[in-house]
């Protein structure tokens, strides 16, 4: 008989994280379900943590290392395999609460509803939370989809608050748009599959912790070249998105100003992360991370670098404070600068 819950869990060199990620899947209230795991060719201990747990419902696949650039083959490796009637997502690095497929299945009684996600904290490597949600100001029917497509008023300025860890998806839906949605110029595939997705059904925010996503040095999203293509290619990626399905956008009857959305995405990549990265604020992450060494490294590149001005030099000092005394001081005064700069239109 086959599960009704396949879990996808792409890894790589996750060592200090994969076995926790499978007893978080373990330990589910809700047990039908089967683990497919598609190991990236470690090159460390995360095959043989792996292998050290002999539940029947996890499968695992070992293959050649083909990178973030190829994710959608990985994905869609282990969809092909997939028998279940719903999709849920955990890479290898992140973890779910035990109730998260139990608390999941229910809204998919709603035969409209295609994908369904919840709140994620972000947390560090020593599993503290270091941000509670992501903050979004859209309203219930944008977060929902619903009408169908509503939801592109947030997707279309380049705004992610659907995090894979919390996803679940119906097959059939998943099936129907050729599985996970990848470019090779993009080392993810959420936002693309989503975006597609949302032209099939409605969604369904659920307002719980349904999956923890791990922050730390070696995650994609902290490598300064993928954070800076990321942002660019969804940018190009929407505009080749509405030309293809501009007859779907049509009869939808999406109420937009495109040419306010074209600024909102252009204002978006103006303010990405890596163009204005300091080694400062790169420390400052670190600290945020509790990775001491890799924050010291950067304070003191910022140190002996010449382009310094007097917000980026109080960080270097509480920095440097923060680390020789444990206390991070550097967090409330960033949060006193972004609220000074949002006062001014700035942020």
């Amino acid at each position: 008989m086959d599960p009704l819950v396949s879990i996808i869990t792409p890894t790589y060199n996750h060592e200090k994280f994969i076995g926790q990620c499978i007893e978080s899947v373990i330990k589910q209230t809700f047990r039908d379900w089967e683990m497919i795991i598609v190991d990236d060719g470690s090159s460390d201990r995360t095959s043989e943590i792996i292998k050290q747990f002999s539940d029947p419902r996890i499968q695992y696949i070992r293959q050649e290392h083909l990178g973030p650039f190829k994710l959608g083959i990985t994905y869609n490796k282990a969809l092909a395999l997939a028998r279940g009637e719903f999709i849920a997502v955990l890479e290898g690095d992140d973890y779910w609460p035990s109730y998260k497929l139990e608390k999941q299945i229910p809204y998919f009684n709603n035969k409209d509803i295609i994908l369904t996600y919840g709140k994620c904290p972000h947390v560090n490597k020593h599993n503290k939370i270091i941000m509670k949600e992501w903050k979004n100001s859209f309203t219930d029917d944008i977060r929902n989809n619903r009408p169908i497509g509503n939801i592109f008023k947030a997707f279309l300025t380049l705004q992610g608050f659907i995090w894979p860890v919390t996803v679940m998806i119906r097959r059939d839906a998943l099936s129907k748009i050729g599985g996970f949605i990848h470019r090779p110029d993009i080392p993810c595939v959420d936002f693309m599959t989503w975006t597609r997705l949302a032209l099939e059904g409605e969604f369904k925010d659920i307002p719980q912790v349904m999956g923890y996503r791990r922050i730390h040095p070696a995650a994609i999203t902290m490598n300064l070249q993928y954070d800076f293509v990321i942002p660019q290619e969804h940018n190009r990626y929407i505009q080749e998105f509405i030309l293809e399905y501009q007859e779907e956008i049509k009869r939808l009857r999406f109420n937009f100003n495109w040419e306010e959305l074209r600024l909102k995405r252009e204002d978006v990549l103006k303010k990405a992360w890596p163009h204005n990265l300091t080694k400062c604020e790169e420390g400052r992450v670190y600290v945020w991370l509790e990775e001491k060494q890799l924050a010291r490294q950067s304070f003191l590149q910022y140190r002996r670098s010449k382009h310094k001005h007097i917000f980026s030099n109080l960080i270097f000092i509480l920095g440097m404070f923060s680390l020789w005394s444990s206390v991070n001081l550097i967090e409330p005064l960033a949060r006193i600068r972004h609220s000074i700069l949002k006062c001014f239109g700035q942020s």
